[in-house]
């Protein structure tokens, strides 16, 4: 059976900066502590920093941060360069099947173009006899534009 694989990209995965997590050799009551009274770190993510700080205390090593990871300033295409290396990273390790094979490939022989708003079509919702329908899914047409 063929199962999609995707990767989260909004909202903006959490990310953890090992700076802002206490030293490995605090003992959990106070790591917790520090955690929890640190307003650098946003208080929605006080937890998972300490699930993470849990996990370096275990391994005993910080965790580090990669230059794959998304950030909000990011553009649409390098955000899509991110997920083909993920996609790659995936078939690489068995994740995804090879005899399906990805998505996004081939990004850097591609040209992107970008359409106004006001040009695109309106798709929040058709009318069929009389009554108004929300389009829930739209066919996909792919056209290759180089020559």
């Amino acid at each position: 059976m063929r199962v999609p694989v995707s990767s989260q990209i909004y909202p903006l995965p959490v990310s953890v900066d090992a700076s802002l997590l206490p030293p490995l050799t605090d003992a959990q009551g106070d790591a917790m502590k520090k955690i929890m009274g640190s307003t650098k770190i946003p208080q929605a993510q006080k937890m998972k920093y300490l699930s993470e700080w849990q996990k370096a205390k275990q391994s005993g090593k910080m965790p580090t941060s990669s230059a794959q990871e998304l950030r909000a300033d990011m553009s649409l295409k390098d955000i899509l360069a991110l997920m083909e290396v993920r996609a790659e990273k995936a078939l690489q390790d068995g994740s995804i099947n090879p005899k399906w094979g990805k998505a996004i490939s081939d990004l850097k022989g591609r040209r992107f173009w970008v359409i106004p708003s006001d040009q695109t079509p309106d798709c929040a919702a058709m009318v069929a006899s009389g009554e108004t329908l929300d389009v829930r899914y739209m066919a996909r047409l792919e056209v290759p534009l180089t020559s």
